[in-house]
């Protein structure tokens, strides 16, 4: 596996996050759960050291842990995005290459479900149709199928398909005439998959195509993006609130100072968004002639 495959296999299962996004996110994640556990843990051990020190060593099984069940998650998803992808070429194929008409009239051809003293026979009630359609089969579509079908008397139809019909196509079927109707998969079919599966280097392409690798910026860029967006007016009234949450918890906690500490930082980026607001708006705009 090269390693541009692995960084689209890490953005398809990351829902697009960069390598940075995920190490702050576990770096975060990690001090969060060390401090809620140094919390719980110096409740029993009453010793600023040992409580840090089992607090650690939890957090570090925790997360051990949790890395190895995203291991296995990460080689399921892999397997998964394959197989969609897979089917996905498969079925783009189908819809746009002519060779589906002829793989299927040799398969009616050679079709061993009739006797053959009887197979010209069926064959004149018995007519298949291709429908190149991506979206579910409504009956609106297979209407004038049906009706060529009961003008030529036509008493079985096998429509070929690479979407399912939708449900209220299947039951108004079964109203209608007198004729059967019989809904195929393509891609189900053993001579259309051996013909236009694709190949690992074409699903190597695609996955690629569809989650290419992250933009390569420094690490101050992405520190200058990442504020600018903490730093718009709309997260005041965020900040706002929150901090006001945190003041009215702390009156029934029992860790006071931090709590209020936090709410007052908050607090406090709040107003300088607000003030940054208000001076942004006073400030005149520049003629250019």
């Amino acid at each position: 596996m090269n390693d541009t495959l692995l960084k689209s296999y890490n953005r398809s299962f990351n829902g697009g996050k960069s390598r940075f996004a995920r190490i702050c996110d576990n770096v975060f994640s990690a001090l969060l759960l060390t401090a809620a556990l140094y919390l719980l843990v110096s409740r029993k051990l009453h010793h600023g050291a040992a409580s840090l020190f089992a607090a650690m060593l939890i957090s570090a099984s925790i997360l051990l842990t949790a890395s190895l069940l995203r291991s296995l998650r990460f080689n399921a998803h892999i397997k998964k995005l394959r197989r969609e992808t897979s089917e996905s070429i498969l079925r783009r194929r189908i819809l746009v290459s002519p060779e589906v008409d002829e793989v299927i009239r040799s398969l009616h051809r050679s079709s061993s479900e009739y006797p053959n003293q009887a197979h010209s026979e069926q064959s004149a009630t018995r007519s298949f149709y291709l429908l190149r359609t991506e979206k579910a089969i409504t009956f609106d579509d297979i209407l004038p199928i049906i009706r060529e079908a009961l003008e030529k008397g036509i008493s079985h139809i096998v429509i070929y398909s690479v979407s399912k019909p939708a449900p209220e196509a299947e039951s108004a079927v079964r109203t209608v005439g007198t004729t059967a109707v019989e809904f195929r998969l393509l891609e189900t079919i053993p001579q259309i998959r051996e013909r236009f599966l694709p190949d690992d280097a074409e699903i190597d392409s695609e996955i690629k195509a569809a989650f290419p690798p992250a933009e390569r910026v420094s690490v101050r860029v992405r520190a200058e993006r990442a504020a600018s967006k903490l730093r718009t007016e709309k997260h005041a009234s965020k900040y706002f609130f929150a901090g006001m949450g945190l003041y009215a918890l702390s009156f029934f906690s029992a860790y006071r100072f931090y709590m209020r500490f936090a709410a007052s930082a908050m607090m406090f980026a709040a107003m300088l968004l607000f003030i940054r607001k208000i001076t942004a708006s006073s400030k005149p705009k520049d003629s250019r002639r």
